[in-house]
């Protein structure tokens, strides 16, 4: 019985220190510095990102101009025909 007991508590100290590890490694690991997770000194600028609109008859004016309205940036919209929506306009944020 005491035997039994002495193997029980071994068994949690141990794995009570290998998820300490994993815990340590996991929040100091370089794929969470990649994802730009980690924001640092030294952590790259976030990717600008395109959101698209259904838009019927896409033009190039009437998308610059449905960005503005939608508080986009005007610069960089672009009419895209292929995908799920046949329509749409894409602005960058």
């Amino acid at each position: 019985m005491v035997l039994l007991k002495s193997i029980t508590i071994r068994m949690m100290y141990l794995t009570t220190a290998v998820f300490l590890v994993f815990v340590i490694t996991s929040s100091t690991f370089p794929s969470c510095q990649a994802g730009n997770i980690i924001k640092g000194h030294h952590s790259p600028p976030p990717l600008s990102t395109v959101t698209c609109y259904t838009y019927r008859q896409c033009d190039i004016t009437g998308c610059g101009n449905h960005c503005v309205h939608k508080g986009k940036k005007r610069e960089g919209c672009e009419c895209r025909t292929e995908g799920v929506d046949p329509s749409q306009c894409c602005c960058k944020d």
